[in-house]
């Protein structure tokens, strides 16, 4: 599968997804997901590859959230048009709060795909991949009943898969990682 078929396939299930919520809404296609929670997230995050944006899809039992979905690199990128792509997944716990307040721990995975910088046509064995994994701390604040806004911040390591195209080699680096993040989420 190319890079480009996995992120046509996530946006395409994306697409499916909001285009049949009111189904979902009233339970016909996923009826047998009773007690879960659905909704839509935009995270803006901050992190070890810079700024990014991704628009996740959550769904919440009890005080446990999974959310996954694709991500846009949005800071500037040696080859910004040749895939600044990627995916952001994480479990978040709310742990304390109320109806309009919650206090929430976040275990955060982030990858991002970059084609190498390859301005001689040499041959390329695959992508650059960062992988991020990043543990944090933050809150949500609710100020409709289905509507939120939030914040956390925490810290991590990267993974970071390079092709130096010019030496004919793999290098990996790997490091400490941080995590800035504001995030709407709409539950439906």
């Amino acid at each position: 599968m190319t890079v480009r078929t996995f992120i046509l396939s996530i946006l395409g299930g994306t697409c499916f997804f909001l285009l049949n919520l009111q189904d979902l809404k009233a339970g016909k296609i996923l009826s047998e997901t009773e007690g879960i929670a659905w909704g839509i997230q935009l995270n803006n995050s901050l992190s070890y590859t810079g700024f990014s944006n991704a628009l996740v899809v959550a769904a919440q039992k009890n005080n446990l959230q999974w959310y996954g979905g694709p991500r846009l690199l949005t800071s500037d990128s040696y080859v910004p048009t040749k895939g600044p792509w990627g995916l952001n997944t994480g479990l978040t716990w709310f742990f304390q709060g109320n109806e309009k307040l919650r206090a929430l721990v976040n275990l955060d995975y982030q990858l991002a795909l970059l084609k190498p910088y390859n301005p001689h046509n040499l041959p390329e064995r695959g992508l650059n991949t960062t992988h991020e994994f990043n543990l944090s701390y933050g809150f949500t604040y609710y100020f409709l009943q289905n509507i939120g806004i939030g914040n956390s911040i925490g810290f991590g390591q990267y993974l970071e898969r390079f092709h130096d195209l010019q030496e004919d080699i793999i290098r990996t680096y790997s490091g400490y990682s941080g995590l800035i993040r504001i995030h709407i989420h709409y539950s439906f």
